[in-house]
């Protein structure tokens, strides 16, 4: 009887697996390129398109897709909002490349502002060149096939869906400081040296290195490895940095919505360009808020 039992939970267990990984192909399979929108420019921002090396200013309300590579440059900033329900804020002097940020098409509107879960499964691999950029991931539909990777010049970023500030800067010299700081949820950091580090909320790893930096900007990994135990309490500069992005996030996010549709594919934006305050950052403490990410 026993074994008949285990025969049977052994095949159930090998169905769901086959119906699960059904499922998540078959999502993976309908997604197309998902929409992004920029909510929120201050100063000198550009777009470049790698498909056809063209060039775009961003400004507030100017849509961009996969494939495309942000820069800020010095005192400028941006906020841009997924069709997942991502918010991504850049700092100034950063160079963000969108290398897929696929979706599948969901029906409805997801108000950004409100949502606690992308609308649909979807597939999304950014990578810092170099800056810094503080993002909130909603809840991703892990089981269904859903990623969202952050590639760094030290490693891959694995999120499961959170809060959490990234910084890659060097010096005249080549000498390159990383960051990762989580203040929810937690990330997978996958180093190139081997290392496999869970960042947990209120954590930080902070990792200094030797590099060859051209005379763009760009880092070129040579040597290094992260320290054992090289998970940290988050820094007092970490969390007051996070503390302003999520501020200008959500001052960026308000009356947003977004739809994603097999038929429109259209991201519906109340961001009003014209209006010069409309996306200045408030000056709200938000760590006396009840909803505030770090307390």
């Amino acid at each position: 009887m026993s074994i008949s039992l285990n025969k049977f939970f052994l095949r159930a267990a090998l169905v769901l697996g086959l119906i699960g990984s059904s499922v998540a192909a078959h999502a993976q399979a309908n997604r197309i390129q998902g929409r992004i929108v920029a909510a929120q420019v201050s100063g000198t921002v550009t777009a470049l398109n790698r498909a056809d090396n063209t060039s775009t200013a961003l400004a507030a309300g100017v849509e961009i897709k996969q494939n495309y590579v942000i820069q800020a440059g010095a005192g400028s900033s941006a906020v841009l909002v997924f069709s997942n329900g991502t918010s991504v804020a850049i700092a100034e002097d950063t160079m963000l490349a969108i290398d897929e940020f696929l979706q599948e098409p969901f029906s409805g509107e997801n108000v950004v502002a409100q949502a606690k879960a992308e609308p649909s499964t979807s597939t999304t691999k950014l990578n810092v060149l170099r800056g810094e950029l503080v993002a909130n991931v909603k809840k991703l539909n892990r089981d269904k096939g859903s990623k969202f990777e952050v590639l760094t010049p030290i490693g891959a970023a694995g999120v499961r869906g959170t809060v959490f500030r990234i910084v890659v800067r060097a010096d005249a010299n080549g000498q390159v400081t990383f960051s990762l700081a989580t203040s929810e949820g937690e990330v997978l950091l996958a180093g190139l040296d081997g290392s496999n580090i869970p960042v947990q909320a209120g954590k930080e790893v902070t990792v200094e290195f030797n590099a060859i930096v051209d005379e763009n900007g760009n880092i070129s990994t040579t040597f290094f490895r992260v320290p054992a135990g090289a998970a940290k309490d988050i820094s007092g500069d970490a969390k007051s940095a996070i503390v302003n992005s999520i501020s200008a996030v959500e001052t960026a996010l308000e009356n947003l919505t977004l739809t994603l549709s097999p038929d429109t594919e259209t991201v519906q934006s109340a961001v009003d360009p014209s209006n010069p305050n409309r996306n200045q950052n408030r000056n709200d403490d938000i760590n006396e808020r009840p909803n505030s990410p770090i307390r």
